[in-house]
């Protein structure tokens, strides 16, 4: 499995990513009996706008490309020994500290987390500020399960990019 690093920015001059969590490190090994962070499946999904072209005289079954209108990163995976001996998992701290963190600031206005994912640089998404190519993340949900029969929790999480031409 290839590391997979998701990170959130604040101030900016965030660019060196200090607040970050990495899954399926290579240096914690494969094990599930200590605390650990695995993601299984990345999806991302671009959705283009499709139009009906609805012009006098026309056939109303002409459609009509209108762009990229959204890309979602979807990450899956699943926190190993969520009944840590100190009481608390660091892993799941740290997602539960992101999905109630702000989703608005106006260091990162196109959002302000972040992936990076080492097997393939397309799922990456890094934010830029400021310029014509500002790009970001933005936090839409976490979905979190309690798997007890193998002391894991299961997660989704749901980070929509946002461009600075508006979408």
């Amino acid at each position: 499995m290839d590391t997979i690093r998701l990170f959130y920015l604040v101030a900016t001059g965030d660019s060196s990513i200090n607040d970050f969590l990495d899954f399926n490190l290579d240096s914690r090994g494969k094990s599930t009996k200590i605390e650990n962070a695995f993601i299984r499946k990345i999806t991302r999904t671009d959705t283009d706008g499709v139009g009906d072209n609805q012009s006098v005289e026309q056939d109303l079954g002409d459609k009509q490309a209108l762009g990229a209108i959204e890309t979602k990163i979807i990450l899956e995976g699943f926190i190993s020994q969520r009944n840590a001996n100190s009481g608390t998992n660091t892993f799941l701290d740290q997602l539960e500290r992101y999905a109630n963190s702000s989703k608005q600031s106006t260091n990162w206005p196109e959002g302000q987390f972040g992936v990076i994912d080492i097997g393939d640089q397309n799922n990456s998404v890094i934010p830029v500020r400021t310029g014509s190519n500002q790009i970001g993340l933005i936090w839409e949900s976490y979905e979190k399960i309690s798997d007890l029969a193998h002391n894991q929790e299961n997660f989704k999480i749901v980070l929509t990019v946002s461009k600075g031409d508006g979408t």
